[in-house]
């Protein structure tokens, strides 16, 4: 089974800009699609799920193989997941600051989609910190 993992590359507004610039990468946010689902953290909304959206052309993707076995594990934590708040401790300890500190029940959009890759036992995100990576980690490391 394949997922696919957006990777928004546009300039919408100042945040977006300090994020690409920060972690030196064109991309500022991710999110994952599943099935016919939408997978996001943002920092107004926190985790959210909805329906598959059409989405304009600032967007790159990549598709991932994941064990589909896994699917109705990932489906469950997902919904755990649901309308948690965003990781603003992982995002300034974790990514502006190298502390290796974040929320354990909160997320930051490449911090979920690490964690759900890990769920879906993706070989590529197996052994790593998802609060570690930047939209532009998660990037690179699915097409290296």
């Amino acid at each position: 089974m394949k997922v696919t993992v957006a990777f928004f590359k546009g300039d919408n507004d100042l945040s977006d800009k300090l994020v690409k610039w920060w972690t030196n990468s064109k991309y500022s946010h991710c999110e994952m699609i599943i099935q016919d689902k939408w997978l996001s953290a943002d920092p107004k909304r926190g985790v959210r799920l909805i329906n598959l959206k059409p989405l304009k052309d600032n967007w790159d993707y990549v598709e991932v193989e994941v064990d589909e076995k896994n699917t109705p594990f990932v489906l469950s934590f997902i919904s755990e997941q649901k309308g948690k708040k965003y990781d603003w401790k992982g995002i300034f300890f974790s990514q502006l600051f190298s502390f290796d500190l974040h929320s354990h029940n909160k997320f930051f959009c490449s911090e979920l989609v690490m964690g759900v890759l890990q769920a879906f036992n993706a070989s590529r995100a197996m052994g790593k910190k998802p609060h570690k990576f930047s939209p532009g980690d998660v990037f690179n490391l699915l097409n290296s």
